[in-house]
């Protein structure tokens, strides 16, 4: 019985394996940027950033000279404020101001004296750095099955705005701490945290890893997509989407241009200039021009477990960078 219970499971997964598709182009050519090395590995990755296994960070202006404390992760840099939080509740800003909390701080972003505070129990937060209290604090549903790229806490003039575990979006007044507003993007998706919250032009942007809200002169635009990965610039939202298409969408998710790679799991999007720049996970870089009808591929050195993250025109995985 053991013999055979073992010859069936090797034919399921022979055929499991036998099954699976891979992206394979037709032309491609050799990768004629330099990869840089990087002297350390990354370690964790966030929305805004990413901490490397030497406690360095990278943000939006590059790899840092400073290093964390040891077991502190990158958390924002937030008009020149590095805020790092730990796993069991301590929080620094600039290695010099800290905070103890009850639970872990996942993302957070500072306005002049108050913390805007996102927890791992999916509670958010605003806290007096001066007075040291809170301001406003509030619970919401408990959420255990998150996307990693977790959104950060916006300032908006006299509000901010706090992207939940749990599909929504809540509006606070920074001026009575009380909540002016909650949307709700996506409420019946297994993992829907917000990981993408910020504006472009008068739009504001809102996506979870299946829907993407954008809102403007008092109108609603939505679609939903199963969201790979996707950056953006001052005027476009890039997206590669689980099927293997890379989409680019104005400010309003009006459709300019898109195009179908079959069997492509897109890992990393940058920009640059007019360019879209897409790793994909079989070890090539796709470059499509703004009408996406002028394609390039490259092929590099590539696993598609190591980890990323994208600013702007720089690509950063594992212990190496591509600037385009």
């Amino acid at each position: 019985m053991k013999s055979i219970l073992i010859s069936i499971i090797a034919i399921v997964l022979f055929s499991a394996c036998s099954s699976k598709q891979f992206f394979e182009p037709n032309d491609t050519t050799s990768f004629n940027k330099k990869i840089i090395d990087i002297p350390a590995y990354i370690k964790n990755i966030n929305t805004q950033g990413a901490t490397l296994d030497d406690n360095r960070f990278i943000d939006k202006n590059g790899i840092s000279s400073k290093k964390l404390k040891d077991g502190f992760f990158f958390i924002n840099n937030n008009n020149s404020d590095i805020i790092s939080a730990n796993k069991i509740g301590n929080l620094s800003i600039n290695d010099n101001i800290h905070f103890k909390f009850k639970s872990a701080v996942i993302a957070a972003s500072i306005k002049g004296d108050l913390l805007a505070i996102n927890f791992a129990d999916n509670s958010i937060a605003l806290y007096d750095i001066k007075e040291k209290q809170f301001k406003f604090k509030q619970y919401q549903k408990v959420s255990y099955l998150n996307d990693t790229r977790i959104s950060t806490p916006l300032f908006l003039n006299s509000l901010v705005l706090f992207p939940t575990l749990d599909g929504k979006v809540v509006v606070v007044n920074t001026s009575t701490f009380i909540v002016a507003k909650t949307l709700t993007i996506d409420p019946d998706s297994q993992v829907n945290n917000i990981i993408l919250l910020r504006n472009i032009g008068d739009s504001l942007i809102i996506a979870s890893s299946n829907v993407i809200l954008s809102l403007s002169d008092g109108k609603a635009f939505k679609k939903n997509f199963f969201i790979q990965s996707y950056t953006s610039d001052e005027k476009y939202i890039y997206i590669a989407t689980l099927d293997g298409r890379l989409l680019k969408l104005s400010a309003s998710l009006d459709l300019i241009a898109s195009k179908k790679f079959r069997f492509a799991k897109f890992q990393a999007l940058a920009v640059k200039g007019d360019h879209l720049y897409a790793i994909e996970s079989q070890g090539f870089i796709i470059r499509l021009d703004k009408f996406f009808t002028d394609i390039k591929i490259d092929s590099i050195a590539f696993e598609d477990d190591e980890k990323t993250f994208t600013s702007g025109n720089k690509i950063y995985f594992e212990n190496k960078l591509i600037q385009f």
